[in-house]
């Protein structure tokens, strides 16, 4: 794929969202915006490209990260898997604590299933998968929010996909933090905007999971129409909150009006930018769910049996606590 189109610089093993639930389907490959990841590969004609204008010594970036500055990437795009091929280990190191490793990347799902044949190859061209992409967003099912999308199913019941959102979206620096929200209310990493393609994120995502902590009901939390600024006037659809073992559906975040593609919305009115309330109850929703399972350990003194027990300071009782949600 790489020696047939010139538009493609590399193709990765990981998968920015591959997440239990933004993610399920090991044989489907994307196009998108993104940089080297934890095992890929390129080809020579890129390299030949790149090496002359590589790191500027003492700019301060790693060179994955510069790689994907936009003079840099020059407009060439990756293919990345749905579900990741490979996955981040290190819990120390000069980038990574044992608490990053812990929130973003110990919960991701990976396949090392050498049997799994990938689909649609033919489509991952540059002109034949901008003409199915494009498709896709056009016929797919338009959503909007009326109750916060960390505690509501923002899918239909029973209905199939592929569904599409239009989000506030000025630039890639998602100044509204609009994919931000998404990003945290789904499940998936919320550190930056990434795997983008054409301003779109792509996910398949599953109608409710287990990474929506302190779950309410509509009736428990209900916000009005006002608490979702910037664009949309009002938001009219309400799909109920039921929990459902319904099969993941493809859910099209588009970034207006960052996107292309925001010509298939009716304009302003149909994008949806969150305002601080929403913003700080969606921190909180992300933050209970990246202590789940977080083990506290403390030791308490206690009665010694012995002298020589408590000559060597081992009257001590060990208590573990487990973080639940």
């Amino acid at each position: 794929m790489l020696s047939r189109d010139s538009s493609l610089f590399l193709v990765n093993a990981f998968g920015q969202n591959s997440y239990p639930s933004t993610a399920s389907d090991p044989s489907t490959v994307l196009r998108a915006d993104m940089y080297p990841q934890y095992g890929w590969m390129t080809c020579r004609r890129w390299v030949e490209y790149v090496l002359p204008q590589w790191v500027p010594e003492g700019s301060g970036l790693d060179w994955d990260w510069w790689l994907f500055l936009e003079g840099v990437r020059a407009g060439f795009q990756a293919l990345v898997p749905e579900v990741s091929r490979t996955g981040h280990a290190g819990a120390a190191g000069a980038h990574v604590t044992g608490w990053e490793q812990h929130s973003y990347f110990n919960s991701r799902i990976m396949t090392q299933d050498p049997r799994v044949v990938l689909h649609n190859l033919e489509r991952l061209v540059f002109q034949s998968y901008s003409v199915w992409f494009e498709e896709e967003i056009r016929t797919a099912k338009k959503l909007r929010l009326l109750d916060h999308p960390c505690h509501s199913h923002i899918i239909p019941p029973q209905e199939k996909g592929p569904f599409v959102l239009f989000l506030g979206v000025p630039s890639r620096s998602d100044e509204n933090h609009s994919f931000y929200m998404m990003q945290t209310c789904l499940g998936t990493d919320d550190q930056e905007v990434k795997e983008l393609y054409e301003g779109v994120m792509r996910l398949r995502i599953r109608p409710y999971s287990s990474t929506h902590p302190r779950f309410r009901t509509v009736k428990e939390y209900i916000y009005n129409t006002s608490n979702f600024g910037g664009y949309s006037d009002s938001l009219s659809t309400q799909y109920g909150s039921q929990v459902s073992d319904e099969d993941p559906q493809v859910l099209y975040l588009v970034g207006c009006p960052l996107s292309k593609y925001c010509k298939y919305s009716l304009g302003t009115s149909d994008w949806i930018a969150p305002t601080k309330p929403i913003l700080i109850e969606a921190e909180r929703v992300v933050n209970l769910r990246k202590i789940e399972g977080i083990q506290k350990m403390q030791r308490l003194r206690v009665s010694a049996e012995t002298l020589g027990e408590e000559l060597a300071l081992n009257n001590t009782k060990l208590i573990l606590e487990y973080t639940r949600n």
